[in-house]
């Protein structure tokens, strides 16, 4: 009897909680995740073409701003390509 006590607090302190979050969402005080399921973010972008570090970072940041939260010119393997944050 005292378990399934316990569950219930729970499980309604867990629904109070998400409603709140959700509300909080809804009015713009927490900002989602940028989505990364279109591939954009998180990665490097080797069609971009060369990156030159403190050359190209605002070309590369102004083609990332559009779905990520920029980028930057970043060394992978002998090479920069453009890197868009997460």
């Amino acid at each position: 009897m005292a378990q399934m006590r316990l569950f219930s607090i729970v499980l309604v302190v867990a629904l109070v909680l998400c409603a709140e979050y959700n509300m909080n969402v809804a009015v713009g005080r927490v900002e989602l995740p940028v989505s990364q399921a279109d591939g954009m973010c998180c990665r490097e972008h080797y069609e971009f073409g060369r990156c030159l570090p403190g050359h190209d970072d605002h070309r590369c940041n102004e083609f990332c701003s559009s779905k990520c939260r920029g980028g930057f010119c970043k060394l992978s393997g002998k090479k920069h390509h453009c890197h868009c944050y997460c």
